[in-house]
């Protein structure tokens, strides 16, 4: 199951027990995350990214904006959600 959200450089989510970052938005559809652990994943609008076993993310722009869309994918029992404690 896919779930698509807006994301901007500083938001984190967490995807099962893990938080992911983003760190850089080189363009609406090229991003640098980081995950928890302190590794750095390259995403593209080429493709999905598994960050963790079972868990990917894929990048685009929302097309009537160009602004940054997250496109994550993972089984329906990963919790997938924004860190609302990112931002202070």
């Amino acid at each position: 199951m896919a779930l698509v959200l807006g994301a901007q450089v500083g938001d984190a989510f967490l995807v099962g027990r893990r938080r992911i970052l983003v760190t850089t938005v080189h363009s609406p559809t090229a991003i640098t995350i980081r995950r928890d652990d302190g590794r750095t994943f390259s995403i593209g609008s080429d493709g999905l990214i598994e960050i963790l076993p079972d868990g990917f993310i894929g990048v685009g722009p929302d097309p009537a904006t160009r602004r940054l869309r997250l496109l994550f994918a993972a089984a329906l029992t990963v919790l997938i959600s924004r860190d609302n404690c990112a931002r202070k």
